[in-house]
């Protein structure tokens, strides 16, 4: 988020674009940090929304990631103004991925 005269503006994003996000399975300690650390190496914003849609937390926060229902997929959808970025992300979390 950047900052002008006091108000806030956000890049031009997606967001809720289905190519921007998808299912992963995240069923494993080792499977969360390993994803924690997948997706902190990126300057993209990456969210995690819980299988009911009630509930989205900020997927570079392990502690977030705890709060979520795992026992179900959960939906990562990932932000930013360059879509190459984009898809660098979604090839870094392909092991993740629900099949």
């Amino acid at each position: 988020m950047y900052f002008e005269n006091n108000k806030a503006l956000m890049p031009e994003i997606h967001h809720d674009s289905d190519e921007n996000s998808i299912c992963v399975t995240l069923d494993t300690v080792d499977k969360i940090k390993e994803f924690v650390h997948t997706v902190s190496r990126f300057n993209a914003e990456c969210d995690l929304t819980a299988w009911n849609k009630r509930y989205t937390v900020d997927a570079k926060s392990i502690m977030g990631i705890f709060s979520l229902d795992l026992s179900r997929p959960v939906r990562l959808s990932v932000y930013s103004s360059k879509p190459d970025e984009i898809v660098r992300v979604m090839e870094a979390v392909a092991p993740f991925v629900m099949i």
